[in-house]
């Protein structure tokens, strides 16, 4: 874990705690049993970045980044039965970040990892 200090931002505080607690619990229970979970919280142009990356416990597929966020979407239909949830998690996150002005991001470095990285206006 990599927390830059006095990086803040304005905003809903419950709303933004909702959005942390969503990008850590899905982190979380999509990574494989011993797998690697790292957070970053950095400032960079006066905003306030924050990182949040796991290994995948199934190949993540570069086609499949820019629907993560889509309400109901799933990269794999079989983890429903396996994890639960029902795919809206990533959609509240970024319905979050676009209230505070933000973006929120996925990426994969090759497949075996997914990240997601969420820019806030600094306060």
């Amino acid at each position: 874990m990599q927390i830059m200090p006095n990086v803040t931002v304005s905003g809903a505080p419950e709303a933004l705690r909702q959005m942390i607690s969503i990008l850590m619990e899905n982190a979380v229970k999509y990574a494989p049993e011993g797998g690697a979970l790292t957070i970053e919280l950095t400032a960079h142009r006066k905003a306030a970045v924050l990182s949040i990356r796991n290994t995948a416990a199934e190949k993540m597929e570069e086609k499949d980044l820019p629907h993560v966020f889509d309400r109901f979407y799933r990269t794999d239909t079989s983890r429903n039965s396996q994890t639960g949830g029902h795919g809206i998690g990533l959609s509240i996150a970024k319905a979050i970040t676009n209230a505070h002005d933000g973006s929120i991001t996925a990426s994969t470095t090759d497949g075996s990892d997914f990240c997601v990285t969420v820019t806030l206006p600094q306060a």
